[in-house]
């Protein structure tokens, strides 16, 4: 029925966009950025500029690069089990 369905698609945009619009995307950033903070500390000179917006802009387009594999990935998963149900 309807309903059914309706409470369906919600549950299922709760979980793709939970996982490939927030925890995915906002996690790997995170870590890029202190990858990259790390790396930069190490052994290396690198002008103040670089070490305050270095880390964010790799980030940044870490994000952009990632969006559309990320997307496929989380699909893929909810296909192979909760839309299943």
């Amino acid at each position: 029925s309807g309903g059914k369905e309706s409470v369906r698609a919600l549950f299922d945009s709760l979980i793709f966009d939970g996982f490939a619009s927030a925890i995915i995307p906002s996690t790997l950033t995170v870590y890029v950025i202190r990858i990259t903070y790390v790396c930069l500390n190490e052994g290396t000179t690198v002008p103040d500029v670089v070490m305050t917006w270095g880390p964010t802009v790799i980030g940044l387009f870490m994000l952009s690069v990632t969006t559309e594999p990320v997307d496929k990935y989380i699909s893929q998963a909810l296909n192979d089990t909760v839309r299943k149900l």
